[in-house]
């Protein structure tokens, strides 16, 4: 009779923690597809950040072109102010 009794509390022991190992288990495997697709969100965002700044850096040297450029025809109007200045004085 008492190992009845202690082979029933070894199988009510048993069943309990075997459910608890499956939740357990379920809960692992959920968590454990959440952090996946994170990564790969984050992978995302990462590409996506560094194509974001190489279009960024392209575009600050077409500025500094075009700013050079405004330099450069400023300077231009300038010179030819001075010799339409120069020729109509005289």
């Amino acid at each position: 009779m008492v190992n009845t009794v202690s082979l029933c509390l070894c199988v009510l022991f048993y069943i309990e923690y075997y459910a608890a190992f499956n939740g357990s288990f379920s809960s692992f495997s959920q968590i454990f597809h959440e952090v996946s697709d994170a990564k790969e969100r984050i992978e995302l965002l990462r590409d996506d950040m560094v194509k974001g700044r190489r279009l960024m850096e392209s575009r600050s040297q077409d500025l500094l072109t075009l700013y050079l450029q405004n330099i450069k025809y400023k300077e231009m109007i300038r010179i030819l102010d001075n010799m339409y200045a120069v020729v109509f004085t005289v």
